[in-house]
């Protein structure tokens, strides 16, 4: 998605006003309508006279009022407006704090990546087009089954019409969430390429464990939208951060990757046709020994959902991301994950996916593929699939392998023809790379 395919009134507010100066130049790119103030107070009125602003971003340490009171006084005029704080490090406690007491949607950092601050925002406005636009469905959808029911005395090709009319109705209301999904998936893949393919594995794995463990049609759907969208509070989080292997990141970048949940729960609460998704999302770092996060929950009280998910979110890891380790094959994915296990994973749906990886013969697959990004890639690998620009065109046929001189030119070729998502890679090439 393009930035300048978005519009939407959005409110500033810092006491600095070198800050607002700044921002002000950063958004004259955008179609956004960008307004600035220095005083609390003053935003309020603003706000007051504004009752279509789709985001607010308030700084958190301000002398008249802090973002949270502030943000919170803003709730009750404008709820359906998204609520953002800016911070820095030094006020991260604060803002989790605010996260959940003054409902705001996410966080930015000081000082700000422009590129981050553009997206998060965006995203912040995508959230408040899809809640209005549902209201605006749920509204025509409403006044047409009322009408339907008056008309539901007489059979006669009125009936039949406004039937037709609820029914297509109906569908856009269904489209229309789609839609949101799509776009919030699509926002979340200008932020991280890999995300995109990971998440749509995610996603089919545990529905495919739903039906396995007996889930509902609805069940199925909210628990493959929940692993979708599992971590879209990433898009709040540098990708310095989120590219760093665990082990690596400072105590201050893991406070703020683990906040992601967090975020996503806000990120998603607001959404129509998904009431337990945001919750699922919450949860799906908790482990079965109760030391994940955000709040520590064991065994049976982490949402069966969220349990599905952290078993299959970090089986698929294993397999395709270096960053957490060495790429694995299917059999040694579920045999980290067994090991792993009940410590960290429920044994049921680890029970579960090891049946469907046997039953699919997935764990037996001769020739298995993984998915790196450009920067992972390494002379001597084999490309699995035809490597081909977001345009089109084919840079390299399946069965090549990469040289030196390969290498370099997907690299320059990257910088003129832009090339999402990840590569196929042939496991072995790699494998015999390492030995």
């Amino acid at each position: 998605m393009n930035f300048d395919e978005l519009t939407g009134k959005i409110l500033f507010v810092d006491d600095e006003k070198q800050i607002l100066n700044s921002i002000k130049r950063l958004f004259r790119k955008t179609r956004f309508e960008v307004i600035i103030c220095d005083q609390p107070k003053e935003a309020l009125m603003i706000i007051d006279k504004n009752p279509d602003l789709a985001a607010i971003i308030s700084d958190q340490r301000m002398p008249e009022m802090d973002g949270a009171q502030f943000l919170t006084e803003a709730r009750k005029r404008i709820p359906l407006a998204s609520r953002l704080i800016l911070t820095g490090y030094s006020d991260m406690d604060a803002t989790l704090r605010s996260i959940n007491d003054a409902h705001v949607h996410g966080f930015l950092s000081k000082p700000w990546e422009e590129q981050s601050l553009l997206e998060t925002v965006s995203e912040a406005v995508l959230r408040y087009n899809a809640i209005t636009e549902n209201e605006r469905l749920q509204k025509e959808l409403k006044k047409s089954n009322e009408e339907l029911k008056e008309l539901n005395a007489t059979l006669d090709e009125r009936v039949k019409k406004r039937t037709e009319e609820v029914i297509k109705l109906n569908s856009e209301l269904e489209q229309g969430f789609l839609h949101v999904v799509k776009s919030m998936g699509a926002m979340a893949a200008i932020h991280n390429d890999s995300w995109s393919s990971h998440s749509k594995t995610v996603a089919n794995l545990v529905g495919e464990i739903g039906k396995r463990m007996s889930f509902g049609k609805s069940e199925i759907f909210q628990l493959k939208l929940a692993a979708y969208l599992h971590d879209i509070g990433e898009v709040g989080i540098s990708k310095k951060i989120i590219q760093k292997p665990t082990i690596e990141r400072t105590p201050e970048e893991r406070k703020k990757f683990e906040s992601h949940v967090i975020w996503g729960e806000t990120l998603i609460e607001g959404i129509p046709n998904a009431p337990n998704v945001s919750r699922f999302i919450r949860h799906h770092h908790e482990k079965f020994d109760g030391s994940g996060f955000p709040d520590q929950l064991q065994e049976k009280e982490i949402p069966l959902e969220s349990r599905i998910i952290a078993v299959v979110d970090t089986y698929d890891r294993f397999l395709n991301f270096e960053t957490i380790g060495e790429t694995s094959t299917p059999a040694g994915a579920l045999q980290k994950i067994k090991d792993m296990t009940p410590e960290y994973f429920d044994p049921d749906v680890v029970f579960h996916l090891d049946s469907l990886l046997k039953e699919t013969g997935e764990m037996e697959t001769p020739d298995y593929e993984v998915e790196l990004d450009l920067y992972q890639l390494r002379e001597g690998y084999i490309i699995a699939h035809d490597l081909k620009t977001d345009s089109g065109v084919t840079l390299l046929g399946k069965g090549k392998i990469l040289t030196k001189e390969l290498l370099e030119k997907i690299r320059k070729r990257g910088q003129q023809d832009r090339i999402t998502g990840r590569v196929s890679i042939f496991k072995r090439s790699i494998d015999s790379m390492r030995s």
